[in-house]
């Protein structure tokens, strides 16, 4: 009878390489260059070809095992994975800024190809991948640069993004912080989650801001000025702005209904006021904010969202595998926030304990079978 191959699912075993750190059969400084250009050269062909240039003979199809390997990350392990351990918080303001992004993802049609067609084609539909960011500021509203900034994203739903952001703030000292400061734009489903995450983490209320990114606040304003003032803009403009700066609402409100006299535009302008400028009243007291040295944008994320996904994954005729995306999104992630020697040193220590690991298992079960 033929012999059957060792190891799990008849790959065989190599424990020399595990216990030297190899990764995939392949050496961590190997698995580190070949992640990195993957994930930064256009395509795996163009990776390819930019490896084959610098002597390393990898195929496409090795080149997305290896990134499959290092990127199926469990949630729970990716915000450990992304730190040293040895982040300082200690008088520090955490900002967290939350968005969506954009990509196309590859699914396969269902039933069978027609006779006619060599293909049997897929859907490319566009899906909105949530992309988060940290980063600290000082008393001064300043950035710390001493603490690299944190990025993932996922291309789960909105409890999903929420539940990774969680695994990375449990990996952190939060104690140490003076303030913790949500960004983001309107997007009902980020304020919701952000709530619902700090009463599961239990935050000090008066610790915690929300903060609408002012940006977006003024080109929301700059709507319900196009319909109802055509012909006041500078006048309105520059009295509006300075309205909302202060967070006066009712102000602003009153100002509204004093210039718009078409009772058609006022309804469409009061309704536009209330879903967005009084129900986020809160979180657009941008002047206060200024002055405690808090944001008053959320800038980062939506620079992390252009280098993280828009330069990679939202290529033209590009078509994503959900699971390759979410892959690709985590590692892209290590690399742009300038974590990738902190990622690669822990995945690296991860194999390896889990190499320990399993022989202890192994070794037990055969005691206990010699034994028996």
């Amino acid at each position: 009878s033929r012999r059957k191959n060792r190891g799990p699912n008849g790959t065989g075993a190599h424990c020399g390489l595990n216990v030297l750190g190899f990764f995939g059969q392949v050496s961590p400084g190997l698995l580190s260059d070949a992640l990195q250009t993957a994930l930064l050269c256009p395509s795996y062909e163009v990776a390819r070809t930019v490896l084959i240039a610098r002597g390393i003979t990898l195929d496409v199809k090795t080149l997305r095992r290896l990134c499959q390997s290092a990127g199926g990350m469990d949630n729970n392990l990716r915000g450990c994975l992304a730190l040293s351990g040895e982040e300082k918080l200690h008088g520090h303001t955490l900002v967290v800024s939350v968005d969506g992004g954009r990509l196309r993802l590859r699914k396969r049609k269902r039933g069978r190809k027609a006779n006619e067609l060599k293909r049997h084609g897929y859907h490319t539909d566009w899906k909105e991948p949530k992309l988060f960011t940290l980063y600290l500021t000082d008393s001064e509203g300043n950035i710390v640069k001493e603490f690299k900034p944190l990025h993932d994203a996922t291309m789960g739903n909105h409890d999903a993004a929420y539940a990774l952001l969680e695994s990375y703030l449990d990996n952190l000292a939060l104690e140490q912080l003076e303030r913790i400061v949500f960004c983001g734009d309107g997007g009902s489903w980020i304020w919701n989650g952000a709530e619902k995450l700090c009463d599961r983490m239990g935050f000090d209320e008066n610790k915690i801001f929300q903060v609408l990114d002012y940006t977006h606040a003024k080109q929301n304003l700059r709507d319900i000025i196009d319909l109802v003032c055509p012909t006041k803009q500078a006048v309105t403009t520059k009295k509006w702005k300075d309205l909302l700066w202060n967070g006066q609402m009712d102000a602003l409100e009153a100002s509204i209904k004093a210039l718009v006299t078409d009772k058609k535009k006022l309804a469409q302008a009061l309704k536009k006021f209330t879903n967005y400028f009084a129900a986020n009243r809160k979180r657009m007291q941008y002047a206060h904010f200024s002055a405690q040295g808090l944001p008053c944008g959320s800038g980062h994320v939506e620079s992390a969202i252009r280098r993280v996904i828009n330069l990679r994954l939202k290529a033209p005729g590009t078509f994503w595998l959900k699971e390759m995306a979410e892959c690709f999104l985590f590692l892209r992630s290590q690399v742009i926030s300038g974590r990738w020697k902190i990622f690669m040193e822990n995945l690296i220590s991860l194999a390896r304990r889990a190499f320990q690991a399993f022989i202890m298992t192994e070794s037990v079960q055969l005691k206990n079978t010699e034994a028996a």
